[in-house]
C-alpha cells in the first residue's frame, strides 16, 4: 500500500470505485493541512487535509477529483514518465519515416494506422 504522503503532482494514481472497478488519474495538487475544496460537476467537494493524510486534487478521465491520500495507490511517478521520454533520443541520419515518428514495422491492428516508435516498443515488450 502506498504511503498517503508520498504522492506528488504529476504522479499517476488509482482509486477504487464501486465493488471492483479501479479509476486512474494524475495528481494536480497536494494540500497538507486545512480544508481542501474543488468544484466538480457543479458541486463543491471538500476534504479535511492533515500532514499524515493529505488531500489530492486529481485530473480524472472526465472531471476533477478530490481524494485523501489513504484512498489512493500510486501507479507511476512523474519521474518515471520523464525517464521513459529521455531513453530514446533521435539520432542524426535517421530515414524520413523515422523522422515522422513512425515505426518500421506493421500498422496498428485496430486502427490500420502506422504505429509510432513508442507504440511499437510497447508492443514488442
Amino acid at each position: 500500500m502506498t504511503d498517503p504522503t508520498e504522492m506528488a503532482p504529476g504522479d499517476t494514481v488509482e482509486w477504487k470505485w464501486g465493488a471492483s472497478k479501479h479509476i486512474t488519474g494524475q495528481v494536480v495538487d497536494k494540500q497538507d493541512e486545512g480544508k481542501a475544496v474543488i468544484e466538480s460537476k457543479g458541486k463543491e467537494i471538500t476534504r479535511n487535509a492533515t500532514p499524515d493524510n493529505p488531500a489530492y486534487t486529481i485530473h480524472g478521465a472526465r472531471n476533477p477529483v478530490l481524494k485523501k491520500g489513504s484512498e489512493l495507490e500510486k501507479v507511476a511517478s512523474a519521474e518515471d514518465d520523464e525517464e521513459e521520454e529521455e531513453e530514446e533520443p533521435e539520432a542524426d541520419g535517421e530515414d524520413e519515416e523515422a523522422d515522422e515518428g513512425l515505426a518500421d514495422d506493421a500498422a496498428a491492428p485496430a486502427t490500420g494506422r502506422p504505429r509510432t516508435r513508442l507504440q511499437a516498443k510497447k508492443a514488442a515488450s
